[in-house]
């Protein structure tokens, strides 16, 4: 980009410092053409305020939480005690790799990934349970709105039941930009300045 004339400008920003309880470390990048003598500066974010447990939903639906079988499958494995291992504000519950940890709702999430049914697992007060499509999509900075938008047209366009859509939504999130950071980079870039 240099070489075509672009002063470039990168940074490695994490979602949880856009106050998104998520820790997501991005590598962002903007190029501003050099004729323009623009000066910017990438943000830098502010100090979290929020935890998993304020991008909650009040009322979840049975099909979110883990199963006997998967309970079962923990105990068994001796991950039940409770671990309450803190890392980067990210608190465990169940401590294990990735794909099957469980962590606490007062701490931030781990990234949201574009899931393959690994989606982030919470202990909450009536058990253990998946966030839903619409918590990974609040834990993206993503209105509720824009979740529904996003679900009715997935209905539409894939033809899946209400149910069905749950993966396509999950992968859309994991896949997305973190909405708070976006908007940050965004501002600095029309103020021409950092």
């Amino acid at each position: 980009m240099s070489d075509l004339g672009y002063q470039n400008h990168y940074k490695v920003l994490n979602a949880k410092d856009f106050d998104v309880p998520q820790n997501r470390n991005r590598v962002f990048i903007v190029s501003i053409k050099e004729s323009l003598n623009q000066k910017y500066i990438m943000p830098k974010g502010n100090k979290l305020n929020k935890s998993i447990e304020d991008i909650l939903q009040k009322n979840v639906r049975d099909k979110y939480y883990l199963s006997q079988k998967a309970k079962k499958r923990l105990q068994d494995k001796k991950r039940f005690d409770i671990i309450n291992k803190k890392t980067d504000e990210i608190v465990k519950y169940i401590d294990d790799n990735f794909r099957k940890a469980v962590y606490q709702i007062n701490g931030i999430s781990p990234t949201v990934i574009e899931s393959h049914g690994d989606v982030v697992r919470i202990k909450v007060d009536d058990g253990f349970r998946k966030i839903t499509p619409l918590e990974a999509f609040r834990l993206m900075g993503f209105d509720d709105k824009d979740y529904f938008k996003a679900k009715k047209e997935m209905e539409r366009v894939f033809y899946y039941g209400h149910d069905k859509s749950d993966t396509r939504l999950y992968k859309a999130a994991g896949k997305s930009i973190v909405v708070p950071v976006l908007e940050e980079i965004f501002k600095n870039l029309f103020r021409g300045r950092g």
